[in-house]
């Protein structure tokens, strides 16, 4: 057995035990992820075989949970959102080499140094739910990244796509959701406007604290 496949059973394992411990998962999973980042270029194919093999794990050590599912995966998830910010934060991933990758142009560049100079590092950024959005150059906390990746590793994400359509629409419900999920800020630029209703008049109550192109920064937390 080679040495990616030996670290890819112990991830699955060790999630799958400490589920089974039910004590602080979300830190449990934090450690066990960051732990298994750590030493290695943070590329996106390593990210994905890390977060592949944790959740693989967290499903099997769910079976256990009988009743506390939903929150077992709420900590799971939150646990290996903070494991990802702080590896990026560790190895000091520049904006400006990010950019070439040729995913993101300038004007996406420049947002992104922006929500950097803007924003808390643990600060939660609302955004379209996509693989490609500049909040994702920033190391800042995400309601929803791309359901399909979501999905493929066995969870649902079909619930929280549509309480993010309804805050951007500012539905019956919007205020009260980003109440509970604790949103901080929320971003509108062109994916967000060919994915989704928004309601400006909405948003309008909240401040613009970051514009470049295309792109707003709304501030939502309140001090």
């Amino acid at each position: 057995m080679g040495i990616a496949a030996t670290t890819e059973e112990w991830l699955k394992t060790t999630a799958a035990e400490s589920v089974r411990q039910g004590e602080n998962l979300r830190g449990a999973v934090r450690d066990l992820t960051l732990k298994a980042l750590q030493g290695r270029e943070l590329t996106v194919a390593r990210i994905e075989s890390v977060l592949q093999s944790v959740t693989q794990g967290i499903n099997a050590g769910s079976e256990s949970a009988r009743g506390r599912t939903e929150q077992v995966f709420a900590d799971a998830l939150a646990g290996m959102d903070d494991a990802l910010r702080k590896a990026a934060q560790a190895s000091h991933i520049a904006v400006s080499r990010l950019s070439e990758s040729g995913d993101f142009d300038r004007s996406e560049m420049k947002f992104a140094a922006q929500i950097l100079e803007r924003t808390a590092p643990q600060a939660l950024v609302l955004h379209a739910p996509t693989f490609n959005t500049p909040v994702f150059l920033t190391g800042r906390r995400s309601l929803l990244g791309y359901p399909g990746w979501i999905w493929s590793r066995g969870l649902e994400a079909g619930q929280r796509e549509a309480d993010i359509k309804q805050i951007y629409a500012g539905g019956r419900d919007a205020t009260s959701l980003i109440e509970r999920y604790r949103v901080d800020y929320l971003v509108v630029g062109p994916t967000e406007r060919a994915a989704m209703a928004i309601n400006d008049a909405f948003l309008s109550r909240y401040p613009v604290v970051g514009q470049t192109g295309e792109y707003r920064l709304y501030k939502i937390a309140q001090p």
